[in-house]
């Protein structure tokens, strides 16, 4: 069987489809459900971590500025969570 490839595509995160916006949308949707609203401009200066730091210090600072009693592993499923749907729409976009 001989068959030729006729084309082979790839995203390198932010090549074709830009995720960062998804990325950080994702952990202010989990803030917010815990009641935390943040802007992206305020989230980027009260949380030193929010750009690219990783994403258990993300949830650590969102839980410790709203509930501290809150599961840490839950909040970062939910950080999952709204990532996977962003994602998604990122890309049907």
């Amino acid at each position: 069987m001989n068959r030729s490839v006729k084309a082979i595509a790839f995203d390198l995160e932010g090549t074709l489809v830009d995720l960062e916006r998804a990325h950080f949308q994702a952990h202010l949707d989990a803030a917010s459900e815990l009641g935390l609203h943040l802007t992206l401009e305020r989230a980027i200066e009260e949380i030193p971590a929010f750009v690219w730091g990783p994403k258990i210090e993300i949830a650590r600072s969102i839980q410790s500025r709203r509930r501290k009693d809150m599961d840490l592993y839950h909040l970062l499923n939910r950080m999952k969570h709204f990532y996977g749907k962003r994602q998604v729409k990122a890309v049907l976009t």
